[in-house]
């Protein structure tokens, strides 16, 4: 899946809550995207997957114009205020609350297999913020994964977690080589520690 965005703003001139933005993320690699403060990768990520319509420009899925099948297929994670858990909110209701999203069942038993899973049980009553930045992005990228018809994972501002982006990459990564598109939209320098390490700065080719 290819996901294109052609001069999409938000809002225009010097008090643009999104400047025209123009970039492409390709299937099969974690693209990323770099943002300032944490009211504009929202803004982003709500119009990478479709969920809000841009001032002017466009946003493509596979060269179609088609928000209905973005909002389907691209899920946005752990966006401040819009997709990340409540504050102080349990891991145990936090993935109760994410399972019903991927229509699983969410019974106390279905919860503690996650639990497990992640290796998680004995901090099952732990707030979510407790988690390392690793854990957590390995967390929430897979549940939101586990959603119907999903293909794309827009993770959101993670630089203010903290923690070193070289330990959570790798959870992204294996996204992307099962062929998800994945990008990660984020400040400066970790961006630029993410490019050292392997991800990649999405492209633009523009047609005549």
């Amino acid at each position: 899946m290819r996901i294109t965005l052609l001069d999409a703003a938000i809002g225009t001139g010097t008090a643009a809550a999104l400047p025209a933005t123009s970039l492409m993320l390709d299937e099969g690699q974690v693209s990323v995207v770099v943002t300032s403060g944490m009211v504009r990768p929202v803004y982003l990520s709500l119009v990478i997957a479709g969920r809000m319509k841009p001032t002017s420009g466009v946003v493509l899925i596979d060269g179609v114009d088609d928000a209905r099948q973005l909002r389907t297929r691209v899920a946005v994670v752990d966006a401040p205020g819009i997709a990340e858990p409540p504050a102080r909110v349990s891991l145990r209701r936090a993935i109760a609350s994410e399972l019903t999203f991927t229509g699983r069942r969410s019974r106390r038993r279905d919860v503690e297999g996650v639990l497990e899973r992640y290796e998680l049980l004995d901090r099952a009553g732990d707030p979510v913020e407790s988690l390392e930045p690793e854990r957590r992005i390995a967390l929430l990228t897979d549940l939101a994964a586990w959603r119907p018809g999903v293909e794309a994972l827009i993770v959101v501002a993670p630089h203010r977690h903290g923690g070193d982006p070289a330990d959570w990459l790798p959870a992204l990564r294996a996204h992307a080589e099962r062929g998800a598109t994945v990008a990660v939209l984020t400040d400066s320098p970790t961006a630029e520690e993410l490019l050292s390490i392997g991800a990649v700065a999405p492209t633009l080719e523009r047609t005549p």
